[in-house]
């Protein structure tokens, strides 16, 4: 399994990473991270020891669920069944060091359970056209995080086309399609809901 993160998919996002090695439309840029950083199943998200400022980005994930490589924006639709709203972590001093050196960062966004995802929504042919869904992240009980997702530069078909040229996709594979120019703070003994469309699908303690 793959988990894909993708930065500057928003007109005002903060992580537009003009140094990464992979673009896509419009200078939109990915990246990977190892399964190891997959945090579900509502386990607590522990800040390394490294990371003492850690934030959190909210994004709409796509699960892949067929098997497919440069896949035409067309047929795109077929190669997703289910949503969910995930949290990408970042080691915000680590990866604005390497960031600054032209160094490669991804330690700064793939360290063990630095993806977290909540319960996926499987969706049907129609809703994978047209679904713009809506999230929200809480930090006790406070809204903290809110994204739109019908701003995102590229739409989840578009993502799935541009990355599957670089990136045989398989079932089970995860697509974290970009977060706006603002993210929370981790912050130790908080405890983090995270909702799609006013549903909530994620929810773990920061340890």
């Amino acid at each position: 399994m793959k988990i894909i993160g993708v930065t500057g998919n928003y007109p005002d996002s903060e992580y537009n990473i003009s140094t990464a090695n992979t673009f896509l439309n419009k200078g939109v840029s990915i990246y990977t991270v190892p399964d190891t950083a997959l945090l579900r199943n509502g386990n607590p998200f522990f800040i390394p020891e490294y990371a003492p400022r850690c934030t959190m980005q909210v994004h709409l994930v796509a699960r892949i669920c067929r098997l497919g490589r440069y896949i035409s924006p067309r047929f795109a639709h077929r190669y997703y069944d289910a949503l969910t709203v995930g949290i990408a972590f970042t080691a915000q001093d680590l990866f604005e060091q390497l960031r600054a050196a032209g160094a490669p960062w991804d330690i700064s966004k793939g360290f063990d359970g630095a993806a977290a995802v909540g319960t996926f929504k499987e969706i049907d042919e129609k809703d994978r056209r047209t679904a713009r869904p809506y999230l929200r992240m809480e930090i006790d009980k406070n809204t903290e995080l809110e994204v739109k997702t019908e701003n995102m530069i590229n739409s989840i078909e578009n993502l799935i086309s541009c990355v599957s040229k670089f990136y045989m996709l398989r079932q089970g594979d995860l697509i974290f399609t970009g977060s706006p120019g603002v993210s929370a703070v981790a912050r130790i003994d908080t405890h983090v809901d995270a909702f799609l469309n006013e549903e909530r699908l994620l929810s773990f303690n920061i340890k």
